[in-house]
């Protein structure tokens, strides 16, 4: 497996987190469960309204998901290539 950068999503079973440093490939490292982060939209065009429940599907999609990230903490138009994501924790 590979390292792990900072502000990667790392998968958590069910939920996500945010790596808070670089972790080397089967070392372990700090992980965010809480907090808001920027993250890539899967789909750029998609329009995402303040409040709209968030999956993880190798980026950020309103589309149900593998993985429940959490709500969007701010609007993010078609044109944004992140959205603001407050995890579940």
């Amino acid at each position: 497996s590979a390292q792990i950068q900072a502000g990667d999503v790392v998968t958590l079973g069910g939920r996500i987190g945010i790596a808070g440093c670089d972790i080397p490939a089967g070392e372990v490292g700090s992980v965010h469960v809480t907090g808001v982060f920027l993250i890539p939209k899967k789909t750029v065009t998609d329009v995402i309204s303040q409040g709209d429940t968030l999956y993880y599907d190798e980026g950020a999609t309103k589309t149900s998901g593998a993985v429940t990230m959490g709500y969007a903490a701010a609007a993010s138009d078609k044109t944004d290539a992140l959205v603001a994501v407050k995890l579940l924790g």
